[in-house]
């Protein structure tokens, strides 16, 4: 994650956690991103809200 990209274990495509874009083939839509909270008893994720305007299927 060094370069903010995740891939996705099933199909290999990756996708930038910035702003939910593939970086790499098959997929060539984006995908849903979230807010994020680093808080001290954990790691907190806004599944209510999108940040780039993507519905999540």
């Amino acid at each position: 994650m060094a370069d903010c990209a995740v891939e996705c274990w099933l199909h290999g495509s990756r996708f930038d956690l910035r702003s939910g874009k593939p970086t790499g083939l098959p997929a060539t839509e984006p995908v849903a991103t979230f807010p994020v909270e680093v808080r001290a008893d954990g790691l907190y994720v806004d599944t209510t809200t999108t940040l780039n305007g993507v519905t999540p299927a």
